[in-house]
């Protein structure tokens, strides 16, 4: 008998044991699971796991609550401005065209870090940027204010997935944005307006754009201050209520100077007779 013959069943096709696939595994490749999990982080990591895994960026993308947790979207539609009538006889405010709000909250962008003012709730949020896009700081002043301490520096051409970031939940759909040149008096006065909430990328095209528009009009490089505002109406009694004809005022403010090479915090209070009336950037 030959010792070498082959048995009987190594004659039929050799079919491998099935994988075993280990419970983390699993986990990782459950949709429902995962999404709890990628919920749970920090803003920064859901995009840098966009980059990360084909897998991954398609939950990220197609789950509304990733979405939202990024600021990339929100189940709501957004705020509209409230009209509202400046009394100029009573108090004379540095900015009179402000672009007002009636919410109860306001939740601002994680990307940024800053102190809960008066009314506004769930700003306090330990998720933030690594590098945030903006810092802001608040005052105790007649008004709570806030600033922009940085912006990153970049051309409108760039666009990085940050710009369709919301800047607040619910999303404005109108921010002032007002110019006032370092060396002259030009000053002026639009108003961003984007109809599904107005983003980061909002802000940076606006800050070139006001830039453009300063070197068109005067020839010269556009060096001075940038202050976007918006303003909610607080809903408790308060002694400026006379100011308007309707209802009191939290102002919030955020400024930001710009020049052809850094922008710098600059936060200021000016008197705005000489603004220009506003006009409408869409």
């Amino acid at each position: 008998m030959n010792s070498m013959a082959r048995p009987f069943s190594s004659l039929w096709p050799h079919q491998p044991p099935p994988e075993r696939r280990l419970p983390s595994t699993q986990v990782l490749n459950t949709y429902e699971l995962l999404e709890q999990i990628l919920s749970h982080l920090p803003m920064i990591d859901l995009f840098a796991h966009l980059r990360l895994s084909k897998s991954w960026r398609s939950i990220i993308l197609r789950s509304t609550r990733l979405q939202e947790n990024m600021f990339l979207t929100y189940p709501s539609q957004p705020i509209c401005p409230e009209p509202f009538t400046y009394n100029v006889q009573v108090y004379c405010c540095w900015n009179k065209g402000q672009t007002c709000y009636r919410l109860p909250s306001l939740t601002f962008n994680p990307a940024t870090s800053m102190i809960a003012p008066y009314n506004i709730s769930d700003t306090t949020s330990p998720m933030a940027l690594r590098q945030p896009l903006a810092k802001f700081r608040v005052h105790q002043h007649l008004f709570a204010r806030f600033t922009i301490e940085d912006i990153p520096d970049l051309e409108p051409e760039d666009r990085p997935s940050w710009r369709r970031m919301f800047i607040t939940h619910p999303p404005l759909r109108a921010v002032d944005f007002e110019f006032f040149a370092k060396d002259d008096d030009f000053r002026r006065l639009v108003v961003l307006w984007n109809p599904v909430g107005i983003t980061f990328g909002d802000l940076i095209d606006g800050r070139w754009r006001m830039a453009r528009d300063y070197e068109a009009t005067t020839g010269k490089t556009a060096v001075g201050e940038i202050e976007c505002s918006f303003h909610l109406l607080h809903p408790q009694h308060d002694p400026m209520e006379e100011i308007w004809t309707s209802a009191p005022l939290l102002c919030l403010v955020h400024c930001f100077s710009f020049s052809a090479s850094r922008h710098v915090l600059s936060a200021s209070a000016k008197d705005s007779d000489r603004i220009e009336q506003p006009k409408v950037w869409e």
